[in-house]
């Protein structure tokens, strides 16, 4: 017990000292965790993979309502829609079958469809109407992972600054949450894995009512088949909320005595925001990520 003791103290020094007084015994630390946002428009919302069969070039857009379009070779690929009953190849984010984030990745996984998706900063009680960023036709990155940006101040909703705490990846490619090129969904990257967060720095320029600083834990998993289809089975738990901090200044969560654990398998998602548009903003938050010891 003493050795393990010794091998996870120098694990957690080695990552973060903020853990240096506070070693867990069972844990091994994999590496550090954190998550990012400088920049309006910078949230990844949800990334999307071809995972079809054809070798004609698949492709993804973004309208300026925040419908999501697929097609492959110039056509529209028939496989997803929402509705289900237009087979149009689009998500019609204004439908009441496709107005919250588990909607639009629930359609997009549909069963027989050639896409798969996954939520990232998002969460699937959010509404998806008009949320997503315009994006022109594209086939980057569409068979490892391409990301859909949040519109951060689309109209309609109070905007919101959300990121993920998750290990370290490039936003513009979602390979972390799937399972290689073409190879669809991780059910969960985070399966059997522990996050313990550090702290959160945010800022942010608002006229409006600064809303709270708020920590989730979110659990998520992708059941079911590809005939079937992937449902998104999804618990998110407040963890804290604290007034937010006030316009145009610095405001920390220090969590330097004591870390916020995650449940096994949980991810943390920290958010900000106001009742009106946001102009400058920077949100952070870290942390370690750990696993039981075999």
């Amino acid at each position: 017990m003493r050795k393990l003791f010794a091998i996870v103290t120098a694990a957690l020094l080695a990552v973060t000292p903020v853990f240096a007084e506070l070693p867990f015994t069972g844990y091994l630390a994999r590496g550090p965790i954190a998550g990012t946002s400088s920049v309006l428009d910078d949230n990844v919302a949800l990334y999307v993979q071809y995972v079809g069969t054809a070798t004609t070039k698949p492709t993804i857009q973004v309208s300026a309502a925040g419908d999501i379009q697929f097609e492959i070779a110039g056509a529209v690929d028939a496989t997803v829609s929402c509705p289900e009953a237009d087979n149009d190849g689009v998500i019609d984010v204004s439908d009441a079958d496709c107005n919250t984030m588990i909607e639009v990745v629930n359609a997009i996984n549909q069963g027989g469809s050639n896409w798969r998706a996954v939520l990232v900063a998002a969460l699937g009680t959010d509404s998806s109407n008009d949320a997503f960023l315009l994006l022109a036709e594209t086939d980057t990155n569409v068979r490892i992972g391409a990301p859909i940006y949040y519109d951060q101040n689309f109209a309609g909703s109070a905007p919101t600054v959300t990121v993920l705490v998750a290990p370290p990846y490039a936003p513009a490619d979602g390979s972390f949450f799937f399972n290689g090129p073409g190879g669809g969904l991780n059910k969960n990257p985070f399966a059997r894995g522990v996050s313990f967060l550090s702290a959160v720095s945010e800022k942010k320029t608002s006229t409006g009512t600064i809303a709270a600083t708020v920590v989730y834990g979110v659990f998520r998993e992708y059941r079911g088949s590809a005939a079937s289809g992937f449902d998104l089975y999804e618990v998110i738990r407040t963890v804290w909320s604290q007034t937010g901090g006030a316009t145009a200044t610095q405001a920390t969560l220090d969590f330097s005595n004591f870390p916020l654990v995650s449940t096994e398998g949980e991810a943390f998602v920290a958010r900000i925001g106001s009742s009106t548009d946001i102009t400058v903003l920077n949100l952070n938050a870290v942390g370690i990520f750990a696993q039981k010891s075999q």
